[in-house]
């Protein structure tokens, strides 16, 4: 009986198409071996993940509003409304390192993602939901 062997070097690099479709040997990524070559053994394709000013999140959406779904989804988990227990403003408009939610403009590598390419939008934004370390084994 033939058997396999994965290496697995554990990092912060998020992990994309180069482990799914596994072109290295070696999984280097954040997923721990757990996606390596999945989508060349015909797996569904995983989340993509992010690390955001040292927190992780996945993708949660993908389009031109996405910016203003964020804010609802924020004031909606904060009891909807904006205003903290101490009466000022919680939930701000601009996303925040640490925040449940955060919003960006899809980087020139993300619109060739085909999540966000197949939407031909000039000026994408990606709506990026906050998950537990995926180096933890949580999401």
């Amino acid at each position: 009986m033939l058997t396999e062997k994965l290496l697995i070097t554990l990092t912060s690099t998020t992990c994309g198409f180069a482990c799914w479709e596994a072109r290295e040997e070696v999984c280097r990524c954040s997923c721990g071996g757990r996606n390596h070559g999945i989508l060349r053994d015909g797996g569904e394709m995983p989340k993509r993940t992010c690390k955001i000013k040292g927190f992780w999140y996945e993708l949660h959406a993908v389009g031109r509003s996405v910016y203003w779904e964020c804010h609802d989804l924020r004031i909606a988990e904060n009891g909807g409304t904006e205003l903290g227990p101490d009466g000022h403003i919680k939930v701000y408009m601009d996303c925040r390192p640490g925040d449940s939610y955060h919003c960006k403009a899809a980087a020139p590598h993300q619109r060739k993602w085909p999540e966000v390419a197949n939407l031909n939008l000039p000026y994408p934004y990606i709506l990026w939901k906050r998950i537990k370390s995926p180096l933890a084994g949580g999401s």
